[in-house]
């Protein structure tokens, strides 16, 4: 079951410090989602980071925002990370549907008192996020971050617009 966009843009409505995370491996909707959501939220004031829980192809790493992507290694940033987490006030977790696609960083957000949000396409959603959008007929989740921006005031800061920098070949 989806929440309102309203829940969304209510939570969001004042600067607030957020991590966004997406599945282990991720590919290009979940790392393409994530920097499109990252660069919205920057640009409306809030201080984001985007936390992946494996490393990725370096394919994807023209995308706009990858430079400060925090690629989560218990051995090498796991202090960092648990930080990151634990200061967060939001958690949006995009393109996964339970904390366990997200290795050990599912524990830390299950644990963590921030507001948690979930933006996905995969059915049957675990049942740990306090605002849901979960749309299985939609192809992929940046197309969720896509429609979204339709109830947004449009302008060069909409989702729309920071997901078209990052799907722009280089």
């Amino acid at each position: 079951m989806s929440t309102p966009i309203s829940a969304l843009q209510a939570l969001l409505a004042q600067p607030k410090q957020v991590v966004i995370t997406t599945h282990h491996k991720p590919d290009a909707d979940a790392l393409g989602s994530s920097l499109a959501w990252a660069g919205y939220l920057k640009q409306k004031g809030h201080h984001v980071t985007v936390v992946t829980p494996s490393d990725y192809p370096a394919f994807l790493e023209w995308m706009e925002g990858n430079d400060e992507v925090v690629v989560y290694d218990r051995r090498q940033n796991d202090r960092q990370v648990r930080d990151l987490v634990s200061r967060a006030e939001v958690i949006c977790c995009l393109d996964f549907s339970c904390l366990g696609r997200i290795n050990e960083l599912g524990e830390y957000v299950r644990q963590s008192s921030a507001t948690k949000v979930l933006i996905d396409h995969h059915q049957e959603p675990e049942d740990f996020a306090d605002i849901v959008f979960s749309v299985p007929t939609a192809a992929a989740t940046a197309e969720l971050i896509l429609k979204s921006s339709a109830t947004w005031a449009t302008s060069t800061s909409s989702p729309r617009a920071s997901a078209r920098r990052c799907t722009r070949a280089s």
